[in-house]
């Protein structure tokens, strides 16, 4: 159905996001394509190129109060467009043709906040404005489409859920000799806890940390491995690397040498890293009572990511029991073959021929 129908994408968010969002656009457009779906990429930046030269702030609030409204529709109409969907929480209020978005998270709603002011008062107003009249909604897992569900009631039978994908090409089990010589390149001495992406008070990196250093004793020499966008680390907690924003392989090399991937962040809406982790062996232990939970399934351990108590029991746990790991390891390498970036295509068309039907 889609072969004929025309679905123009709009990426424009990853202009502003290096993350989790950037990743999902960039592995699922292709794999669209290869489904022979009719979908063309658009975007501010390349529909305004001067837009580029603007600071990073004012290009947010140009795309946001200019692109997202007027511009975004203006170029669906020239386009003939059929279905226009935005990747990440922003799509018109109102246009002159079908609508969906993709709604990765609740966390504009969040009390206490876990975005920041001016992202949760804008998403929370533009899909509150946009839910009547969207065709559809997208998002990762059953647990975040109850909850978006709850925060807009009007798209419960509207919203269908697409999981994210691993690219199992990347994120595999390396061989010794490569994961050592990723460590020896980052400096990172094993044995460590690997930490991904803790930015934003949600991913509780403070609290994390705290739990290791209550642990550390479990494993001597243990430290702590931290990768991509952080929050400012507390002094003293234990040995500590802060690799920064390293590339694929290397990420997966880091991966393979870790003790295990700590991640127990209070609120995702999918958790990409612990799907990355699984498919690389690397044991998980992750956040009780989450979204978390229903991704990893019975190949992760758990703990409450808001007890640091829990969380420094369950860590020495795990570094003192390297059967458990051995199982952890080998139940996620399963687990993870569920996820692929062909199956989220796959789901994504099939969403999108409902709304257009």
């Amino acid at each position: 159905m889609l072969g004929s129908l025309r679905v123009l994408f709009d990426s424009s968010v990853t202009d502003f996001d290096r993350g989790g969002t950037s990743r999902y656009v960039a592995s699922l457009l292709p794999r669209l394509h290869r489904l022979g779906a009719t979908v063309d990429e658009v975007s501010m930046r390349a529909a305004w190129p001067w837009s580029a030269r603007l600071p990073r702030h004012a290009r947010i609030l140009l795309h946001d109060l200019a692109w997202i409204p007027r511009g975004s529709v203006v170029l669906g109409r020239a386009r003939h467009a059929d279905l226009y969907h935005g990747a990440g929480f922003k799509v018109a209020p109102r246009a002159p043709f079908r609508t969906s978005v993709t709604i990765h998270d609740d966390t504009p709603w969040d009390d206490p906040p876990t975005a920041r002011l001016y992202n949760r008062f804008y998403m929370r107003r533009v899909l509150e404005a946009a839910a009547p009249n969207l065709a559809g909604a997208i998002t990762t897992a059953d647990a975040t489409a109850e909850a978006i569900a709850g925060r807009l009631p009007i798209l419960r039978p509207r919203l269908h859920v697409a999981p994210l994908g691993v690219d199992h090409d990347l994120f595999r089990a390396r061989p010794a000799a490569e994961i050592e010589a990723t460590l020896r390149q980052l400096g990172a001495d094993p044995p460590f806890v690997l930490l991904v992406g803790p930015y934003g008070s949600r991913k509780n990196l403070g609290a994390m940390l705290r739990a290791l250093g209550k642990a550390r004793d479990a494993t001597p020499g243990l430290g702590a491995v931290v990768v991509g966008r952080h929050d400012p680390i507390p002094d003293g907690t234990l040995p500590l690397v802060r690799a920064g924003r390293v590339d694929d392989d290397r990420l997966a090399g880091l991966y393979g040498g870790a003790e295990l991937l700590l991640f127990a962040s209070l609120k995702e809406g999918f958790g990409l890293p612990i799907v990355e982790a699984m498919a690389c062996g690397c044991p998980v232990l992750t956040s009780r009572g989450t979204v978390l939970e229903e991704i990893g399934g019975d190949a992760v351990a758990l703990a409450d990511p808001n007890s640091e108590t829990d969380l420094a029991s369950a860590c020495r746990r795990l570094l003192t029991d390297a059967g458990e790991r051995r199982r952890l390891a080998a139940a996620g390498l399963r687990r993870a073959t569920q996820f692929t970036w062909e199956e989220t295509a796959r789901l994504t068309v099939a969403a999108w021929e409902k709304m257009l039907a």
